[in-house]
């Protein structure tokens, strides 16, 4: 009897032995590098739309532009802008020579031509530029002339009235 218990506990150890080894769970760097990748996969998906919306944002003046919501209201930004520095510019120089008549010397300098490239007139709006004293009109009219929506180049979304609540300042 006794050779036959250490015969089965030969056998169970040599069976243990040529058994296949578990395989090991996934250790805490495996998982680590799993996570990594799909943090790779994903930023990679928004690397490739960010350069498609790139692309399309560089071509707002082409034909095919996807975004002319968007290309529209950054042109009609910059001549807004464009036409309000003239205006205001024509509002200071017109409020210089006020004073200057007021008091009889050239305690400012004399005027100078702004030239707008007839940035004003595209969006219809009328300077004064030798109008004394000047007044808020051509002000006005670049706000009604966006206002009313009789810009051309002038996206929708501008003409949305403001959200509830709005108080203007």
């Amino acid at each position: 009897m006794k050779r036959a218990l250490i015969a089965l506990a030969v056998a169970g150890i040599v069976a243990a032995g040529a058994a296949p080894a578990p395989a090991p769970a996934a250790t805490k760097l495996d998982r680590k590098i799993a996570a990594l990748q799909r943090q790779v996969t994903n930023l990679s998906k928004q690397v490739k739309s960010l350069k498609t919306q790139l692309t399309a944002t560089r071509n707002c003046s082409g034909p095919t532009s996807k975004l002319p919501d968007v290309c529209g209201l950054g042109i009609l930004g910059i001549q807004v802008g464009l036409c309000d520095t003239a205006i205001t510019a024509d509002a200071f120089q017109n409020s210089w020579e006020t004073v200057n008549q007021h008091e009889g010397s050239s305690v400012f300098p004399s005027r100078q031509s702004v030239d707008d490239a007839s940035i004003c007139s595209a969006l219809r709006v009328a300077r004064q530029q030798t109008l004394v004293p000047p007044t808020v009109a051509p002000f006005q009219g670049l706000l009604n002339s966006l206002l009313s929506g009789s810009v051309a180049s002038a996206p929708r979304f501008l003409l949305v009235p403001p959200p509830l609540g709005w108080t203007g300042t």
